[in-house]
């Protein structure tokens, strides 16, 4: 089974992190838990989520993924901290009775989803400033 995880630290609080998450993912969620640090979207059809800036064409219509998020807290060099990690499960369905095909992901929705709860988080942080 193919999977990449990705990872990155936030210096913020775990719940300034899990709001911002919420913000940016702009898919139906299947399941989420806060305390246990969870969020899972449901199966996403590859030709409705996110299509890559070089792509000339959409994806294959037996494309689907799925998302999964998991929060950490800690510390780390002594400031609060918390970890993400981002899941995406690919899958091809070649056809209605055969088991699904796993796909390897670039990487770059991972990639969008982390800029976007960090922007996010700056965004906040500077609407606290202001006020």
């Amino acid at each position: 089974m193919a999977q990449i995880n990705k990872q990155k630290v936030f210096f913020a609080t775990y719940d300034q992190v899990w709001r911002a998450a919420h913000a940016v993912l702009k898919y139906p969620i299947a399941q989420e838990n806060q305390d246990t640090g969870i969020i899972e979207t449901e199966f996403i059809k590859g030709i409705d989520g996110w299509l890559p800036p070089n792509e000339q064409r959409p994806p294959s219509s037996g494309i689907r993924y799925k998302l999964t998020m998991t929060f950490a807290k800690g510390k780390t060099e002594g400031r609060e901290s918390t970890r993400v990690t981002i899941d995406k499960r690919m899958e091809i369905l070649r056809d209605f009775f055969s088991e699904p095909e796993y796909m390897e992901t670039d990487g770059l929705e991972e990639k969008i989803i982390f800029y976007r709860i960090e922007r996010e988080l700056v965004i906040n942080e500077a609407l606290k400033k202001a006020n």
